[in-house]
Formats: structure tokens, sequence, C-alpha cells
């Protein structure tokens, strides 16, 4: 899946590229099997002015894509690549991941209404699926209130696209009839409210944003937050936690580290009143036990994470954001933050 944050960059890229006059070639890697370095859904921007946002692999792959990506951007027309790194000697680089992956090379016409529409309606950060004949042919953008835009889809692809967005199923390629579809869901990029703003919470909201969480500071103190001290936030509400319940996200991530007991408590019970999907709490295990206790509630009571973090040895801020936002990230993912080694395979 991919986020609308990262289709909001890829395309805020595309069009300063389009000032400048340059041509711009989306890379989309459709199929992966065994190891490599991104999956199914991943995506990259080249231009024909040198310039690469985002990655396909650890960068062994994009020399090569970017000579592809001249041809396409020369020809007006996609091509489909398949790369075996399976070969030491693949391109001379002895790359040797033992992975086998397809990518898609699409110019990306200025002119062309399907990407203007799929740029704007992205602004709107609402659930979509994108379908995309391979190599070229159809495509068609489904948003969540039904609204299409592209080339009609027949009923058996336009029924699949719906079930693939209201189940969030991972991108994937499938057979509709004798043509190929990718299919890619667009989702809103995950929220964390981050209860908060003194100089360890500046350090989490750079990461977390970094990583593709659209995130809010809650504190009513109008010195400490504001967009110049915490500039990659994208809100500021500058008020008491019981004063936002009714203007936050429902089903968010929630870091709760005020450094003050009567915030945090009220953040506890602001946070529980909007389904958040995860309470982390800064501070000792017994801390976050007295703040419950008082309460009336108890660990079992909400979806908390006390202490907050990965045991990493964090001191510093920057530190503890990683240790936080590492542990914030393995929880949206769905994964059990366990280290890697050992497993036979990155990804699953």
């Amino acid at each position: 899946m991919s986020s609308v944050a990262e289709i909001k960059e890829l395309f805020n890229a595309c069009r300063q590229a389009w000032d400048r006059g340059a041509k711009t070639v989306l890379a989309l890697v459709t199929a992966v099997e065994g190891s490599a370095y991104r999956r199914p859904g991943a995506k990259m921007l080249l231009t024909s002015d040198g310039q690469m946002l985002g990655m396909i692999s650890g960068g062994c792959l994009e020399g090569d894509l970017y000579g592809h990506a001249e041809q396409v951007a020369a020809e007006r027309g996609p091509i489909q690549l398949h790369y075996d790194l399976n070969q030491d000697a693949a391109w001379g680089l002895g790359i040797g991941c033992q992975g086998r992956l397809d990518v898609l090379l699409l110019p990306l016409l200025e002119e062309d209404p399907f990407w203007r529409a799929f740029s704007q309606t992205t602004i709107h950060g609402e659930p979509m699926v994108w379908m995309q004949t391979i190599p070229d042919g159809a495509r068609a953008l489904l948003t969540a209130d039904g609204t299409m835009f592209g080339d009609v889809l027949s009923p058996q692809a336009l029924a699949l696209a719906e079930a693939v967005l209201m189940h969030h199923s991972r991108p994937k390629v499938v057979d509709i009839g004798s043509q190929k579809f990718f299919l890619d869901v667009i989702l809103p990029s995950p929220h964390l409210i981050i209860s908060g703003a003194n100089l360890d919470a500046v350090a989490v909201a750079r990461l977390a944003a970094s990583v593709g969480f659209e995130v809010s500071v809650l504190d009513p103190r109008p010195e400490f937050n504001q967009p110049t001290r915490i500039p990659m936030a994208s809100h500021h509400l500058v008020m008491d936690p019981e004063d936002a319940a009714a203007t936050l996200p429902r089903s968010s991530f929630w870091l709760i580290m005020n450094h003050h007991r009567h915030r945090d408590q009220e953040s506890i019970v602001t946070a529980m009143s909007t389904a958040a999907r995860w309470i982390g709490i800064l501070g000792p295990r017994r801390r976050t036990a007295s703040l419950l206790a008082t309460l009336g509630l108890d660990f079992n009571d909400g979806p908390f994470v006390s202490p907050v973090g990965l045991d990493l040895g964090a001191e510093t801020a920057e530190e503890v954001a990683l240790s936080v936002v590492a542990q914030l990230l393995s929880a949206e993912r769905g994964r059990n933050s366990a280290p890697l080694h050992g497993h036979p395979r990155i990804h699953s």
C-alpha cells in the first residue's frame, strides 16, 4: 500500500520538474519474488534533468533504471523490466540479492488528464485504488466515495477494485481476461498525535514525519507549540487535551509526553474518547500505572504502551525519538519489533 503523503510528494516533485521543462518517468515495482529491497507498490520518480525521488533498490538498480527511463521519456510510452537478482554478476555489479522483481516505467506526461486528475485527487487525502494495465492500456483511479477517473473498467475489474479498496489489500498483479492489472491501494497517512511540545517532542515529530506519519502536536502553551519550533508537524493544537477531543481524528496513534501529570491524565482520557489505536506513554511503568489508577483504569482497559519505545539504551532526545518511532512504525505495520537476524526473508 502507498500513502497519500508519498503520492503528494511524488506529484509535487513531478509538477516542479514540468515547470523546469523536464520530462518525468514513474518507476513502479509491480511484482517481487524472493528477496528484494522494496516490495510491490514501491515508487520512484526520475526526471530528464537527472533528479530522482524515492528508491526501488538500495541503489544498485537506479543507474540501469535511469537509462531505460530516458528511453521511456523520449518515446512517451511505458516499458516493463524484469530483474533477476539471483545472478551474482548482474549488470557487472555482483548484486546477488537472490530475488526477482518487475518494474514498470510510465511516462508522466504533463498534458495527460489522467495524471493531472491523479495529482489533484490526492489533495483530499481520501482512500483510493489505482488500477493500471501492464504494460499499458486502461488505467483508472477509484476513490472511496465511488468517484472514478480514467478509463472505463469492465464490471469484473471494477468489482475487484472496489473489493481491494474495501479490504486495504496489498499491491498486486491480477489477471482479468487477457489483461494483467496492477492494483495499488493508496491510503491516508497514519496520524500521530503528540501530546506535549517539550524538546523531546520536537525530535519525535521530526522523525515520525520523515517516515510518513501525519503529525499533530497538542499542547496549550503557544510559546512551545508553534510552527517555527516544530515545523514538521502538520497541525498545532494550542489547547488543553479535553478541549481538543471533538476536533481530533479517530483511530490515531497517540504519544503522551507532557511531563505534567494532570495534562497526561487529560490526554489519556481524550485519547480513549477518540478510540485511539495505540497510546504510548513516556516514563516509567510505575508512573503510568499510577496515572491510570487515578482514572480508574489499568493496562487492560486500552491500547496502552508503557514504557514506550524499544530497548536501544537511548539517552538523548534524538535517541529516545528513534526508540519510540521505531516501535510506533512497527505497531502501525503490524510487526513485532523483533530483530531480523536469523530470518530467511526480510519481508513477509
